[in-house]
């Protein structure tokens, strides 16, 4: 597992050096979506408990998945959409068998400094959800708002269409309301950081 993180690495980095060797421009204008995976770097399930805030979490490398729809702008700098990630974490917190699932859909704005340039930046920023399930115990769900940031390059397929896409992402949980049921008293406070890959469409 460790060799999947390096060998993403290696595809960000690669692409990233064929920005000069692109000198035609992109049509990014219209409707695009794009899916994908990646290695989640130490997926932070955290959980605040009790009115004093003190916390417990628990680290680890997982996979994940997200997928994105949106509408690329006329200036063809700009993309605007929404995306959805989600990461499972099993045996959370020592508590027998719980299981952690962090889903988060946030609205993305991408940014290319130009026509010519496939590098991209993207701020994220919308709904975050935690839900701690498994070992017996009646689940619980806490939400609040969550976002990030991540900067990516789109490596072009064919005539344009389709781009492969590696990318490096941060994603955090900034609040979180009380779980509930058997979890009554604890609320979420997640975050991760991740490098993948997307194979992505624009009509």
């Amino acid at each position: 597992m460790r060799k999947i993180p390096f060998v993403l690495a290696l595809a960000v980095a690669a692409a990233s050096m064929t920005s000069s060797a692109s000198a035609q421009g992109v049509d990014r204008k219209g409707i695009y979506g794009d899916i994908g995976v990646n290695y989640t770097m130490g997926l932070n399930a955290g959980v605040i408990t009790g009115e004093s805030g003190a916390g417990i979490s628990q680290s680890a490398d997982v996979a994940g998945f997200t997928a994105a729809i949106g509408y690329g702008l006329k200036n063809n700098m700009w993309r605007l959409g929404i995306q959805g990630d989600m990461y499972k974490q099993s045996d959370v917190f020592g508590f027998g068998g719980v299981d952690a699932t962090v889903t988060m859909i946030t609205l993305a704005a991408t940014y290319y400094p130009s026509e010519k340039n496939h590098f991209w930046a993207r701020l994220n920023l919308g709904y975050a959800q935690d839900k701690l399930s498994g070992g017996g115990a009646e689940s619980g769900t806490s939400t609040g708002f969550g976002g990030g940031f991540g900067v990516g390059y789109d490596w072009m397929l064919g005539k344009g269409s389709f781009a492969l896409t590696p990318y490096l992402n941060y994603l955090g949980q900034f609040s979180g309301g009380d779980f509930g049921g058997d979890f009554t008293g604890a609320k979420a406070r997640s975050s991760v950081m991740q490098i993948g890959v997307t194979i992505g469409y624009k009509h």
